[in-house]
């Protein structure tokens, strides 16, 4: 039983390769609404702005409270939402102390701190909790912004 699964599977393959490579592929005939259809996709996707998403316009879904504490030179991986919690993602090709010494002028009353993450916090004047995490990765830097807004 099992050389038949073999053989099987032998024959298989080499009748689905047997194709020469100047053979063309053979394409089913089009109907005159279907090709409109397509073309009239394509066309759509041309004048979408939003099918070219690119980190500007990621950046402006972002909450404005997390304005003042995006660092410089970061792309915005993702962002997450959930509950009363809100998180922005980033990343930074910069090194990870140049990247802790940018927040520690953020949070000057943070107490030191050492090691490949760092966390730098605060609780606003609405009671809402705001925290950064930062994080040394290979070869980028981590930046987590967190917003624990207050109910």
């Amino acid at each position: 039983m099992r050389r038949f699964f073999i053989i099987a599977a032998i024959t298989l393959m080499a009748l689905g390769c047997n194709k020469k490579d100047d053979e063309g592929t053979s394409k089913l005939p089009e109907s005159e609404v279907a090709n409109g259809q397509e073309a009239g996709a394509t066309q759509e996707l041309k004048r979408t702005p939003e099918a070219n998403t690119d980190d500007s316009t990621k950046k402006s879904k972002v909450d404005p409270v997390f304005k003042d504490y995006e660092y410089p030179a970061s792309t915005l991986e993702d962002t997450f939402s959930m509950g009363n919690t809100v998180s922005v993602i980033y990343k930074s090709p910069d090194d990870f102390a140049e990247v802790v010494e940018f927040y520690k002028q953020k949070f000057p009353d943070a107490p030191p701190q050492s090691g490949t993450t760092v966390y730098f916090g605060k609780e606003n004047a609405d009671g809402s909790a705001f925290t950064v995490t930062l994080t040394q990765l290979s070869n980028d830097t981590q930046i987590i912004l967190r917003l624990d807004k207050k109910i």
